[in-house]
């Protein structure tokens, strides 16, 4: 999932999904 979450920020196309993906990653690491 981690992995998942790297590759999308990496490569999304507008930083609002960036900025996305690591509030999804801080949840993950929070759970």
């Amino acid at each position: 999932m981690i992995e998942y979450i790297i590759t999308t920020t990496t490569t999304a196309p507008t930083p609002i999904q960036s900025t996305t993906s690591f509030y999804q990653h801080g949840l993950s690491i929070a759970i």
